[in-house]
């Protein structure tokens, strides 16, 4: 039972993994289309994700983890909370704008950290958009953020 415990936090920790770094290259990046316009919109008004419908919020991801999906039948304590976190990360980044006024089930998983919550997102939002890019949990910020310092560290020096 352990393996499995294991395979689910892995899969749980991709999911935030992905979806960070998707999140920093819409954030930082121009060639990413309309999905950099849409964050950039966000970081001027970010209550205004609090105004789109779930189905809006997921469609996008939901069509990105369709490769993802074959690994169910092969590895399916790892694949079904990857699948399942990536699907849910822009929703959950939604919830961690709310104050207060989620329902008491994503309430209690942003206490346990297994969603972002207010407190944990704020640091992306009031640190300049350079930091804090996970979107599901939070739980892969310091590597994310560790790998960005690093890179921009040694791009720096060309």
């Amino acid at each position: 039972k352990m393996v499995e415990l294991l395979q689910v936090f892995l899969g749980w920790f991709t999911a935030d993994f992905i979806t960070g770094v998707v999140h920093l290259l819409f954030d930082r990046y121009t060639w990413m289309g309309f999905m950099h316009k849409d964050a950039q919109e966000h970081h001027v008004n970010p209550e205004k994700i609090l105004t789109r419908s779930t189905w809006v919020l997921v469609k996008v991801p939901l069509l990105a983890v369709i490769p993802f999906l074959p690994l169910i039948y092969f590895a399916p304590w790892f694949a079904v909370p990857l699948v399942v976190g990536c699907v849910l990360s822009v929703k959950v980044h939604a919830w961690a704008h709310c104050y207060g006024e989620v329902p008491w089930v994503v309430a209690a998983l942003q206490g346990l950290g297994l969603f972002l919550s207010p407190w944990e997102h704020i640091e992306h939002h009031r640190g300049g958009h350079t930091r804090g890019y996970a979107s599901l949990c939070g739980w892969s910020n310091p590597l994310i953020d560790f790998t960005l310092d690093l890179f921009e560290w040694k791009w720096s020096a060309f």
